[in-house]
C-alpha cells in the first residue's frame, strides 16, 4: 500500500474484518491502551488518537460483517509510516489473540475470570 498525499498530509487508510461486534470492541481498547500517552477519544463506533503532526481514526463501516476501515493521517511521511506499521502490527496481533483464546475458551469465547 502507498502513501497517498491529499490536502497537504499524507493518508494511508485500509480495511479489515472481525469475526464479532465484541471482538471489535475489544480491538478498540486494546488500541486505546496502546496509545494511551496520546491524546485519545473514543466514540460510539471508533477511536481517534491524536499524535504529534497527525491523526489516525479507527471506523466501524459495516456492522453486518464487522467491517472497519483504519485512516492515518499526518503531515510528516515517516511519521505515517511509523504508526500505519504500528496500527498493523496491532491488528494482527489482535487477530492471532483472538482465534487462541476462542480455542482454548470455547467458540463463545466466555472468560473464567
Amino acid at each position: 500500500m502507498k502513501p497517498e498525499f491529499v490536502d497537504s498530509r499524507y493518508q494511508m487508510v485500509w480495511h479489515e474484518h472481525l469475526n464479532s461486534i465484541d471482538a471489535y470492541g475489544q480491538l478498540l481498547n486494546w488500541a486505546n491502551g496502546e496509545f494511551i500517552l496520546y491524546q485519545t477519544q473514543m466514540g460510539n463506533k471508533g477511536l481517534t488518537v491524536f499524535f504529534p503532526n497527525g491523526w489516525f481514526f479507527i471506523n466501524l463501516i459495516e456492522e453486518k460483517n464487522i467491517a472497519f476501515e483504519i485512516i492515518v493521517k499526518s503531515k510528516c511521511k515517516k511519521t505515517m509510516i511509523k504508526f500505519y506499521k504500528h496500527l498493523q502490527s496491532l491488528v494482527e496481533h489482535f487477530k492471532r489473540y483472538s482465534v487462541l483464546f476462542l480455542k482454548e475458551n470455547g467458540e463463545k469465547g466466555n472468560s473464567s475470570c
